[in-house]
């Protein structure tokens, strides 16, 4: 069997769903992963595996030839995995799919719909802008189409429950992740850690609580706050008064280092 697993920008931290669905599926099947990505290169987590193949990110009418590609990739597939409802993955998927005849998975990994609300299209026409593949004109019609899918995979019971489906936790691999494997000492020498930490692994966004948890951290006395992030993250002056100990972003394969170091 074979199933390409479609992520819509492998440029972003969304890949990292794409990638662990593959992992599971390579159990038992002939797996690769697609999707465009962005001039800056991929995901900077994302393992380099031989199996991830890329078409470039762009707009329309760019982005047409990027789709196209995107739909040949799928030739050969006896399944597909569209991660979230976007253009360049469930949309692709279902072009793939009426081309071929082969079944689509959609799997919903989050409420995609509420990072751009209609209510603030108007204000921000860029969030509807139909030059974009992610517009969330696109997000929101294709939200609305998972009838379309073959079957639905939900990352939480509360998008169960919103979308259906089954329930495929976003989980970490166990025997990677295994604190005996790793030597605490060590690791926190290299990456510098001293006295209490709290570790920030994921994505700095607005709407992650990044910003109460700085406050809290700081209201400790001698706690750090390790955020994983790219230079322009957490750039604004207003966070220089925190605690925070900046970290670059480190491959997939080097996290269980990171969060075995903070464990006392």
């Amino acid at each position: 069997m074979k199933i390409t697993v479609l992520s819509h920008n492998l440029s972003s931290n969304a890949s990292m769903r794409a990638h662990r669905l593959a992992l599971a599926a390579r159990a038992f099947a002939e797996v690769h992963v697609a999707g465009p990505v962005e001039k800056g290169g991929l995901w900077p987590a994302l393992p380099e595996e031989s199996w991830i193949r890329t078409v470039p990110e762009g707009r329309f009418p760019r982005f047409y030839r990027s789709f196209l590609e995107l739909v040949q990739l799928c030739q050969g597939s006896d399944v597909l995995i569209a991660v979230k409802p976007q253009l360049a993955s469930y949309g692709a998927a279902l072009v793939a799919s009426e081309k071929l005849d082969i079944p689509v998975i959609l799997d919903v990994d989050d409420l995609d719909t509420g990072f751009a609300p209609r209510a603030e299209w108007a204000a921000k026409p860029s969030m509807a802008d139909l030059s974009r593949p992610g517009s969330a004109v696109f997000v929101s019609l294709l939200s609305r189409a998972g009838g379309a899918a073959s079957a639905v995979t939900s990352a939480s019971r509360s998008l169960q429950k919103r979308f259906g489906g089954t329930l495929i936790p976003h989980g970490s691999d166990t025997e990677r992740f295994n604190p005996q494997m790793i030597d605490r000492s060590s690791v926190r020498r290299e990456f510098g850690f001293s006295g209490p930490t709290v570790l920030f692994a994921g994505t700095p966004r607005w709407h992650k609580g990044l910003k109460p948890l700085a406050k809290a951290v700081g209201s400790v006395a001698g706690a750090t706050l390790a955020v994983l992030c790219r230079p322009a993250d957490l750039a604004e002056k207003s966070w220089s008064k925190y605690p925070i100990q900046r970290l670059s972003p480190i491959p997939y394969h080097d996290l269980p280092r990171l969060w075995q170091r903070l464990i006392s």
